[in-house]
């Protein structure tokens, strides 16, 4: 398969690789449809976030599951789906007091485990961060919604209830989004 590395600070290549088809149990394997480019993929290329070198970059997709492991039971092939930037373990201190984002065996796509700028993608845990879309959803709809839908979703689960304060940082299109 055909995917984009970021080898080191503005040095990306696109290189042929070998697909990954070998699923662990809790794992997907997503024939990406669409990808965008998302302004951390920029600061990545920059060099002004640290990453994994090398890495295939990206993380805001849309695609189409292929195969899963043998333990994962709620996503199947042929699912239409768009997935989380990053995967939390759901057993760490941050985990179970529901702050995901604060993982402390996060794998952030992209950044220390291969991203979406690729043919295919190998998503571990994959009930945690993948997400079906409606069959009536275009894929190139689909990515472009994949980052600020999942925020808004992580903030609707939590259920913040009448008079309570939330704090939004950021202007860019995922904190204007959550504000909406």
């Amino acid at each position: 398969m055909k995917a984009a590395i970021l080898r080191s600070p503005k040095n990306i290549t696109l290189s042929e690789i070998q697909t990954p088809l070998s699923p662990r149990s809790d794992e997907a394997i997503v024939k990406v449809k669409y990808a965008a480019i998302c302004g951390t993929d920029l600061h990545l290329y920059r060099g002004e976030t640290p990453a994994k070198y090398p890495v295939i970059l990206g993380h805001e997709y849309a695609g189409e599951v292929l195969m899963v492991g043998q333990g994962v039971r709620n996503i199947k092939p042929g699912d239409r789906v768009i997935g989380s930037y990053m995967a939390s373990c759901g057993k760490c201190r941050f985990c179970i007091l529901g702050k995901p984002q604060l993982c402390e065996r996060r794998l952030m796509f992209g950044i220390n485990i291969d991203g979406s700028f690729a043919e295919y993608m190998k998503i571990p845990l994959a009930e945690r961060v993948l997400v079906k879309i409606p069959e009536e959803l275009d894929y190139r709809d689909a990515v472009l919604v994949a980052d600020t839908f999942l925020t808004a979703f992580n903030a609707v689960e939590k259920a913040l209830k009448p008079g309570e304060t939330l704090l939004i940082t950021g202007l860019g299109s995922i904190g204007l989004s959550a504000a909406l």
